[in-house]
C-alpha cells in the first residue's frame, strides 16, 4: 500500500481527480459524487506528501562500523558446488 501511495503516477491521477471533481461539483451544484472524488483525491495527495517528505525523506546509509560488524560475521567455511557434477567441496 505504501508503494501505491508513494507513486508519482498515483499522485498525478489524484491531481486530475481533484481538478475534475472540482469542475464537476461546480457544474452540478454540489452533488455528492464529485465531493467524494475530491475527498479521496485530497487524502491521496496528503498521503503522498506525508510519505514523501515527512516519514522517510532519505534512505539510511550504512556507516563503516556497521560494515565491519557485518564483515566480521562471515561464514568461515564456504561450500563450492561444481556445476552439473554434483561434487561438494568444503
Amino acid at each position: 500500500m505504501k508503494t501505491i501511495v508513494n507513486s508519482i503516477i498515483t499522485f498525478l491521477i489524484a491531481l486530475v481527480g481533484l481538478i475534475g471533481g472540482g469542475i464537476w461539483a461546480y457544474s452540478s451544484n454540489g452533488e455528492m459524487e464529485p465531493i467524494i472524488i475530491m475527498t479521496i483525491s485530497i487524502l491521496q495527495i496528503t498521503g503522498f506528501l506525508v510519505l514523501r517528505f515527512v516519514v522517510d525523506p532519505t534512505p539510511v546509509q550504512e556507516t563503516k562500523s556497521e560494515q565491519n560488524i557485518i564483515n566480521n560475521k562471515k561464514v568461515k567455511k564456504q561450500i563450492n558446488i561444481q556445476e552439473n557434477k554434483g561434487n561438494i567441496e568444503m
